[in-house]
């Protein structure tokens, strides 16, 4: 470190004093020589070199700034405090050391170009070079270096600089964001422009020139209104103005004309660019929205398309809020429930529902409200007049954001279709009532055969219970056998289909459990309103016990018959006999003898009363008299009947 110093001190014969320092190493043991000529002002010099030295010292001890002397050789001669504090090198290091090794390697042709530049007596200014401090940071220096003489000898380098290291670090940060703001900008999807105050455009962004289809030469001739739709000049002429006179504006939109004429629709925000205090251009940034304005056209188109449905429509549409007020009724609705608009201002969703629908819409517009659409939902209007208004629709919530703000619904007027479902419901009450009371089978089949109905007798006489024969074939519920042959007799669904008239037939119907019983049935085609036939009815009774009743008489007739020949053949037959019986008798009161010729005329005698009872049996039968019941012996009736049997023959029989 150089610490002692070498002052010379010439003196003019005109009294003009002239100071030379020379900084030498401390191993150099030198002696300060002053040689004064005109020794009358020595002390003044002294005095005015001592304050002097002195306010260097503090100048160069106390300064921020970097300060340094190098020699020829490159070695410090001399640094200040802020030099070794900023680069972290102690005094003693300092003497090991030459410039070039603090020196960053990208500088170091730079410095000895300056360093000859300086030795040879050239000013070098405004130099920014970078140092490498002691633990390594890069320490960015600007400032000027000089060359100091001894006579006309250079023999050192003094140098002042300061640490701009900040600032380059916050310049290279300026640019690392100039740069990332010009990627961005080029590589940006909204379009980029700066537009000057005369209008013609400054910059525009790739994007830009994509969409319009410009090139970079075709932008230089064109200006901001010339791409600008004639709906869009006047109001973009006032919005100019205002950003201009440094008024920012945001959400401006407007539409601008592509090279081919299309018309590009743009949102965004442009700004005054100002340097000093005079406006030089302004910027913009903006988002082509042409996609979204077609889109909210659409949709417009759309919504007047649906205003148009649903002012026309026949079902009726409501809008509801969450507080159950009407936000909305179509004219149908109106129309369907007698109220005027202004009424339907005034009114609720509980004011027109009937109470046997509240309970349940209320638990629907719940479920609504919480985001749970509902389909199919039936409740019952009351209209303006107090009628009934029965409804069927489905029911949806409207959102904004995420926040629910009303319902809306469509319905239809089902009013005549509930009643025309009272009414069929009524009637098919009165079918089963009816179909319950008759006392015959009846079973009805569809077009292919299957049954769709069946009554109580007809499960009785089938065995098949209603749950189990529907849909199944009416072959497999009704089977029957031929009631003379017992051969399998043809389905009468068949014969009704082929011949498409009514059949009937006696069958025997065979129940599910084996049991027979004789059936009379009559099938007839169901026919729609075209005249097809859509099913078939099968009616069928049982008539086991009539065809026995029949089969009784029948009996009873033929028995009645054999009664009336058996009548005349008595009547006629005991006629004869009676002249027999009475000449036998005669014969035998004249015959008094007692031989062979009177017991057989006896026994003739005997065997014509016995005729004669059969004959008046033959007769009570005939006139369907009760026969005459008495006691008699067994063994003498049975005497009888075998004599009388075995007369004529020559058996005899005895009974003991």
């Amino acid at each position: 470190m150089p610490i002692c110093s070498t002052y010379l001190l010439y003196v003019s014969k005109q009294g003009q004093v002239q100071l030379r320092m020379n900084f030498l190493k401390a191993n150099e043991n030198l002696k300060k020589q002053i040689k004064v000529k005109g020794i009358t002002t020595r002390e003044k010099i002294e005095e005015e070199l001592r304050e002097r030295k002195e306010q260097y010292r503090d100048l160069f001890e106390n300064t921020n700034d970097l300060i340094q002397s190098i020699a020829i050789d490159g070695s410090f001669l001399y640094v200040n405090p802020a030099w070794r504090k900023v680069l972290g090198y102690s005094e003693e290091e300092l003497d090991c050391l030459r410039i070039w090794n603090v020196v960053h390697p990208d500088f170091i042709s730079q410095c000895k170009k300056a360093f000859q530049m300086a030795m040879e007596g050239k000013a070098v200014d405004n130099a920014e070079y970078c140092f490498v401090a002691k633990d390594g940071r890069q320490i960015w220096v600007e400032g000027s270096v000089h060359c100091r003489y001894i006579g006309e000898k250079p023999v050192a380098t003094s140098g002042i600089f300061r640490d701009i290291t900040e600032r380059k670090q916050m310049g290279q940060a300026l640019e690392e964001s100039e740069e990332r703001c010009r990627y961005l900008f080029e590589n940006a999807n909204d379009l980029i422009q700066s537009v000057g105050p005369d209008g013609h455009f400054l910059y525009v962004n790739p994007k830009w020139r994509e969409v319009l289809g410009y090139s970079e030469e075709e932008v230089k001739q064109i200006g901001l209104w010339d791409i600008l739709h004639p709906d869009s000049a006047a109001h973009c002429k006032t919005v100019f103005q205002e950003v201009i006179l440094g008024k920012p504006v945001n959400n401006v939109e407007a539409i601008f004309v592509a090279k081919d004429g299309r018309q590009i629709w743009v949102e965004g925000s442009a700004s005054c660019q100002i340097v000093g205090e005079k406006p030089v251009a302004t910027s913009g940034i903006f988002r082509d929205i042409t996609e979204r304005k077609l889109m909210v056209q659409a949709l417009e188109e759309s919504e007047e398309r649906y205003r148009y449905l649903f002012e026309n429509a026949n079902d009726l549409i409501q809008s509801i809020g969450s507080d159950g007020r009407f936000l909305y009724v179509n004219p149908k609705w109106r129309e369907v429930l007698g109220y005027s608009e202004e009424e339907v201002k005034q009114i609720g969703l509980w004011d027109i529902l009937h109470p046997d629908s509240v309970a349940h819409c209320k638990i629907a517009f719940q479920e609504v409200i919480l985001g749970k659409p509902i389909n199919n939902v039936e409740a019952i209007f009351v209209a303006k007049d107090g009628r009934q208004i029965w409804v069927e629709g489905s029911v949806q919530c409207r959102y904004i954001g995420e926040k629910p703000v009303a319902t809306s619904g469509i319905f239809r007027d089902i009013t005549e279709r509930k009643q025309m479902e009272e009414a069929l419901a009524a009637e098919k009450e009165r079918l089963a009532v009816t179909l319950r009371s008759i006392g015959e089978g009846l079973i009805a089949t569809d077009a292919k055969g299957k049954i769709v109905l069946i009554n109580k007798v007809a499960e009785k006489l089938t065995g098949w219970q209603q749950e189990m024969a529907i849909g199944e074939s009416l072959s497999t519920v009704l089977h029957t056998i031929n009631e003379k042959t017992h051969k399998h007799s043809k389905n009468p669904f068949r014969k009704v289909i082929e011949t498409g008239r009514v059949v009937g037939n006696n069958l025997i119907l065979i129940a599910r459990d084996g049991t027979e019983r004789i059936i009379a049935d009559s099938a007839a085609p169901i026919l729609d309103k075209t005249g097809n036939t859509i099913g078939v009815i099968l009616v069928f009774q049982d008539i086991t016990a009539k065809r026995r009743m029949e089969q009784e008489l029948l009996n009873t007739a033929k028995l009645e018959s054999i009664g009336i020949l058996a009548g005349g053949i008595a009547h006629d037959f005991n006629n004869i006999l009676t002249g027999i019986l009475g000449n036998i008798t005669l014969a035998t009161v004249y015959n008094d003898s007692k031989d062979e010729v009177v017991t057989r005329l006896k026994k003739a005698e005997k065997a014509c009363l016995r005729a004669r009872d059969l004959a008046q049996q033959l007769l009570t039968f005939s006139k369907g008299g009760e026969p005459v019941k008495k006691d008699i012996s067994l063994l003498k009736l049975i005497e009888e009947a075998t004599t009388f049997a075995l007369s004529g023959s020559n058996v005899s029989c005895e009974v003991f």
